[in-house]
């Protein structure tokens, strides 16, 4: 809904408590956006509880540029706090640098997959702490990326799938891919 809306009219912003604010720019949209809905206060406290130091927390989150928005990963301790984040439309191609990156996402280690020729399609996936990346494989055809993660504290693997759909293609046509 809000990606359609902000196709249609740019700038204009709709927070989560039904407010609509026309902002310029879309970093002050994204300033805006963490000061009145910031991700620490969407989990409810009863969610928050049920992690337990043998739980694995993960986020995928479709970032629209992680060159841009790893400053704001940094600062969100939400996100900081999970144990791997997922990440699409990284907008990465193999060429370009992740210095600044790496060191914004840290002590997170950053595994990139980016797509040869349409940044839209790269994604990355980050890990920390006792979580190391283990395995993972490419699928080109769905764009999708099958990895795992050990966790060394409990001896325990827990495998991942990540496909991202752009919006060009159809549902479909998409599924029939999968298929």
């Amino acid at each position: 809904m809000y990606k359609k809306l902000q196709k249609k009219h740019k700038g204009l912003v709709i927070c989560k408590s039904g407010l609509v604010v026309y902002v310029s720019w879309p970093h002050q949209e994204y300033g805006m956006l963490r000061e009145i809905s910031p991700i620490t206060n969407s989990l409810s406290p009863q969610l928050q509880l049920t992690v337990s130091n043998d739980d694995v927390t993960v986020s995928l989150l479709n970032i629209r540029s992680l060159q841009k928005h790893s400053i704001d990963i940094k600062n969100d301790a939400n996100i900081m706090n999970n144990d791997v984040t997922a990440f699409t439309e990284t907008q990465l191609l193999p060429h370009n640098s992740d210095a600044e990156i790496r060191k914004n996402l840290h002590p997170f280690v950053l595994f990139r997959q980016d797509h040869n020729t349409d940044k839209y399609m790269s994604s990355a996936v980050c890990t920390k702490n006792n979580n190391q990346m283990a395995q993972h494989d490419y699928f080109p055809l769905i764009n999708g990326l099958k990895f795992v993660v050990f966790n060394s504290t409990v001896g325990v693997k827990h495998s991942f799938l990540v496909i991202y759909r752009k919006q060009t293609r159809t549902i479909p046509g998409f599924i029939t891919l999968i298929i």
